[in-house]
């Protein structure tokens, strides 16, 4: 008998999407806009790449949609990011989680003076009610909102801290807590003594999918070059740049501070000296381009200056 092979979607191979890919595709966005689109809105501009790919698994842990604020991040002290969840991300993943079974409060009174609030979280998988009492004169801040509404405040806290208790949420704080998180001016970390982040386009939406041309940013065209540490990643087993050597095959001081798209102009300098013709572009400057764009300016100066 001859076996007949079918066609099963589910053993196919999965696209291997980053968190941020994902996230982003959720929201029918592009990683790199979607990305973008945050470091200008909710997270500090100058986290790392690796502080906001922390901060999108918590996002993605407790689906929570930054993009409308349910979650934020702000700077820490001693450096890092802290994720900050608002009051309608902490109803939001309470109430999409599978056990719970309702919320309760109550207020206390001391004459006409509220003192405090007593909140109580029901699941279904327990037989009694988890309760939280928050006293107003422990919470209370200066700011606007509790002097204007010290009873929703409250309220907002009872719950925060009942859902903390009924369901283990971690990695998160409320914006009250926040302020003992944030980091002050002087605190922060000075942008130098950062690790250089990844430039956006280096983000691998596919694993060995190749990046096409037209997504890479072309800084030359604006008139700026781009730094070493927004360079995309280079092919595996080769630097990120290759910068010319002397004559005793070392790195020259003066190439070391080159970033890849100088490097690129210059090596079009050197071939149109060397007599290349000028189809005959190398491969590494052809990936991206903001660097074919570099190399093809550079033999483009040279033949000018050559023949002037």
């Amino acid at each position: 008998m001859t076996a007949v092979a079918l066609h099963d979607p589910s053993t196919q191979p999965q696209r291997n999407l980053s968190v941020i890919a994902a996230m982003a595709g959720d929201y029918g966005m592009r990683a790199d806009a979607f990305e973008a689109t945050l470091r200008a809105t909710i997270v500090p501009k100058a986290c790392t790449r690796e502080e906001f790919a922390a901060f999108i698994l918590v996002a993605k842990q407790y689906h929570l949609n930054p993009i409308t604020r349910e979650i934020y991040a702000i700077p820490k002290k001693g450096g890092g990011i802290q994720p900050v969840v608002g009051v309608d991300g902490w109803y939001s993943i309470m109430n999409s989680h599978p056990q719970f079974d309702g919320i309760e409060f109550d207020d206390h009174f001391d004459g006409d003076r509220l003192v405090a609030i007593t909140c109580r979280v029901y699941r279904k998988d327990r037989s009694r009610h988890i309760a939280v009492r928050e006293l107003l004169a422990e919470c209370k801040q200066g700011t606007e909102p509790w002097s204007k509404w010290p009873y929703r405040m409250l309220r907002h806290k009872a719950a925060i801290q009942a859902a903390r208790a009924a369901f283990g949420f971690s990695g998160i704080v409320d914006p009250d807590e926040a302020d003992r998180f944030k980091a002050e001016p002087d605190q922060q970390r000075p942008a130098q003594r950062r690790p250089p982040s990844r430039q956006l386009q280096t983000v691998e939406l596919v694993a060995n999918e190749p990046i096409i041309d037209d997504e890479i940013p072309d800084f030359s065209a604006a008139g700026q070059a781009s730094p070493a540490s927004e360079a995309p990643a280079a092919d595996a087993g080769e630097p990120a740049s290759s910068p010319p050597t002397g004559d005793a095959g070392n790195p020259s001081s003066e190439a070391e501070q080159m970033s890849p798209v100088e490097e690129a102009r210059q090596a079009g300098r050197e071939a149109c000296e060397a007599g290349i013709d000028f189809k005959d572009i190398p491969a590494k400057y052809t990936k991206y381009t903001s660097y074919r764009k570099a190399w093809e300016q550079g033999y483009q100066d040279f033949a000018a200056e050559a023949g002037a």
